[in-house]
C-alpha cells in the first residue's frame, strides 16, 4: 500500500496504535491493515512504524458516523444528510423511537424541523395542535414555535426530522448527547449527570424550553457561558464530534 493513497484514506479519522490483545472494545472499528512487516509513512510531518505486533484501527470520528444509539433511553438516530451533502440548506435524520419516547415541549430560535413518518404513528405537537401523523404526512415546527415529539404506540417507530437551514452545531449536539450517554454519563433519561454537560448541550443545540424548565434556563445558558470559557465545550466535541 503506497503512502500517498494510504494517506489519503485517513482523512477525518482517528488512529489508535495498541497491541490487538489490549484494544478497548470503545476503540473497536474498521480493521484497516494488520501487517507481519515494519510499515513506515508519514502523517502531519510525523513518521510512523506500525510494527508486526501493531494493528491499525480506523475509527472515524463521530461527526463522520451515520447511526448514534443511546442506551438509556433506547432509541437510534441515523445521519442520512448533512449539511456538506446538501449544500448547507439542510440535514436530514431519521429516528427510532421506543414507545412512550420523545421530548418536553421546547422550540430553536435559528432552525425549522420538519417531521416526517416512515413506520408507525408519529405523535407531533406544534403550538395549540395536535397531530397524529401516517406515512405521506408531515408537521413543520418553525423558529421559535414550541414543539414536541413522541410515540404514542405500543410499538417502535421511525421517522425522519428534517432541520433547516443546515445547522452543524444540532449535529454535534446529537454526537455529544449520545456520546455521553454511550459513556455512562446521562441518567436513564438520557441527561447528562454533570450540570456543565447539560448546560453546553442546552446552549449547542440550541434548545429552549417552556413549562417548569424555562426557570432554570437562564441560569444554565450562564453556566454554559462559564463552560465554553473553561474549554468544556471544545473538550466535548474533540472527544465525540473530530
Amino acid at each position: 500500500m503506497s503512502s500517498p493513497n494510504y494517506c489519503l484514506a485517513l482523512q477525518n479519522c482517528r488512529l489508535y496504535f495498541r497491541p490487538a490483545a489490549i484494544l478497548p472494545k470503545s476503540l473497536l472499528g474498521e480493521v484497516l491493515l494488520t501487517t507481519i512487516h515494519p510499515v513506515f509513512f508519514t502523517i502531519q510531518s510525523i513518521s510512523i512504524k506500525v510494527t508486526p505486533i501493531a494493528i491499525l484501527i480506523l475509527k472515524k470520528t463521530n461527526m463522520q458516523k451515520r447511526v448514534l444509539h443511546n442506551p438509556k433511553v433506547k432509541d437510534k438516530v441515523t445521519i442520512l444528510k448533512t449539511a456538506d451533502e446538501t449544500g448547507n440548506d439542510h440535514i436530514l435524520v431519521e429516528v427510532e423511537l421506543a414507545p412512550g419516547g420523545g421530548t418536553a415541549k421546547h422550540y430553536h430560535t435559528s432552525f425549522t424541523e420538519t417531521f416526517i413518518p416512515i413506520q408507525g404513528e408519529l405523535g407531533v405537537d406544534v403550538g395549540k395542535n395536535t397531530f397524529r401523523l401516517q406515512s405521506s404526512q408531515q408537521a413543520i415546527a418553525k423558529q421559535n414555535e414550541i414543539h414536541r415529539f413522541y410515540n404514542p404506540g405500543k410499538e417502535a417507530i421511525r421517522f425522519h426530522v428534517k432541520i433547516s437551514p443546515a445547522e452543524n452545531r444540532f449535529l454535534e449536539s446529537l454526537c455529544i448527547g449520545y456520546g455521553l450517554a454511550d459513556d455512562g454519563l446521562t441518567n436513564n433519561k438520557g441527561i447528562p449527570r454533570r450540570l456543565d454537560h447539560l448546560a453546553v448541550l442546552l446552549e449547542h443545540s440550541d434548545t429552549r424550553f417552556r413549562g417548569l424548565l424555562r426557570l432554570v434556563e437562564p441560569l444554565l445558558l450562564r453556566y454554559a457561558r462559564k463552560a465554553r470559557k473553561k474549554g468544556v465545550t471544545k473538550e466535548l466535541i474533540e472527544r465525540y464530534c473530530n
